[in-house]
C-alpha cells in the first residue's frame, strides 16, 4: 500500500521543489491514512475474536493496544 502511495506521490512531484504539496497529494495521503487505520482495525478485530485457547499465550502478546 505504502509502495503505490510512494510511487504515486513521486509521480506527482517530479520537476517540482520537495516541499511541493497539493490537494491532489492532501486527498491521497488522506485516503492512504484511512485504508491504514481501517487495515489496522480489521487486524485488531480478528485478534480479539479468535476462539479456543488464551490468544495472549497462543501469540505470545504481553499488551493489546487497541
Amino acid at each position: 500500500m505504502n509502495q503505490l502511495y510512494n510511487k504515486r506521490v513521486a509521480k506527482r512531484k517530479v520537476g517540482k521543489p520537495q516541499a511541493y504539496w497539493d490537494s491532489f497529494l492532501s486527498k491521497l495521503t488522506r485516503k492512504r491514512n484511512h485504508q491504514m487505520r481501517d487495515m489496522g482495525h480489521r487486524a485488531n478485530q480478528q485478534f480479539v475474536q479468535m476462539p479456543d485457547r488464551p490468544r495472549a499465550e497462543r501469540f505470545a502478546v504481553r499488551t493489546l493496544v487497541l
